[in-house]
């Protein structure tokens, strides 16, 4: 048996890989002759197809921002014709991936050292005199493409649908009130949220998300939840606790346990689902034309952590 009183929960216990900054940088697989296995199958000496659904992980798993470069182009959206302009380039069921913006084929060339121009291997179009056009441009407009925050998803209180699909591939239920771990996201949630947010930084520094929440601090968590921040769980309520294997309702990981973006952060602003809910808890509160998450400070570490 656990000695409860004893219990301590430590920041080190949560470190994804790219949030770590000792992790070891990835080597440059691309251009060169020895290097394919890392992202084919090989038959023998030949490199095999990736399939199309593979091709963003398998990127990813690199260029994570730690191992190697990320960038904040939004991953998994869908390429909307009446805000962006359809080159032709490859898509997933036509959501934006990896490749539909870098021809990674260019990078199977085995010259054995890094070209000097195009080093992302982009891929590029022409105008109607046949000169190169500004590379956002290929897709975006300023005719077609503005700006737009997806939290800010109230209007006169009503829901602006659009905002959902941003993230959600169906519709929220505003009646809903507790948290179920599954939001039914267009994409992988972590990857969804770093598209946008590429340069979000973990106050500690091994990082929290990818790593399964201990029971310990499940147990802990939720004694937080009933307690608060003002005073330190009883040791009757942590056995309890423990007994009952409990865990949190607001502080919830994904389905397999893990921690998300939206363990700590509610993407939602405030209103979008009920006052006192769990959905509301935490949510982004519209001030002066902002919105304003309540997550910032070491103080916030004691809803999970006993310090």
């Amino acid at each position: 048996m656990i000695a409860l009183a004893a219990l301590t929960v430590t920041l080190a216990v949560l470190s994804p890989a790219w949030a770590n900054p000792a992790t070891a940088p990835a080597g440059n697989p691309h251009w060169a002759k020895d290097r394919c296995s890392d992202c084919h199958e090989m038959t023998g000496n030949t490199p095999q197809p990736i399939a199309g659904q593979s091709i963003t992980p398998l990127c990813l798993k690199c260029h994570d921002g730690v191992k190697a470069t990320d960038e904040a182009h939004p991953i998994g959206r869908l390429l909307n014709p009446q805000t962006m302009h359809d080159p032709g380039w490859p898509t997933l069921g036509g959501t934006v991936q990896c490749i539909t913006c870098h021809d990674a084929r260019q990078a199977c060339r085995t010259v054995g050292e890094t070209p000097n121009d195009n080093v992302a291997f982009v891929r590029q179009r022409v105008d109607d005199k046949g000169q190169p056009m500004a590379f956002c441009g290929s897709c975006h407009t300023e005719q077609r493409t503005a700006k737009l925050n997806p939290h800010r998803m109230l209007a006169d209180g009503n829901i602006a649908a659009d905002k959902c699909a941003i993230c959600h591939c169906q519709p929220m239920d505003r009646r809903a009130t507790t948290r179920q771990s599954r939001p039914l996201l267009i994409a992988d949630q972590v990857t969804l949220c770093k598209s946008c947010h590429p340069h979000h930084k973990d106050i500690a520094t091994t990082g929290h998300v990818g790593k399964t929440m201990p029971r310990e601090m499940l147990m802990y968590a939720r004694a937080r939840e009933i307690t608060g921040l003002l005073e330190l769980p009883s040791d009757d309520l942590l056995k309890q606790l423990w007994e009952q294997h409990a865990a949190p309702t607001l502080m919830v990981p994904d389905s397999q346990g893990k921690v998300v973006c939206s363990t700590c952060h509610n993407p939602h602003q405030y209103g979008v689902f009920a006052p006192g809910s769990d959905l509301n808890d935490r949510s982004l509160r519209l001030v002066k034309g902002h919105l304003l998450t309540p997550i910032r400070g070491e103080t916030f570490c004691k809803h999970c952590h006993n310090l």
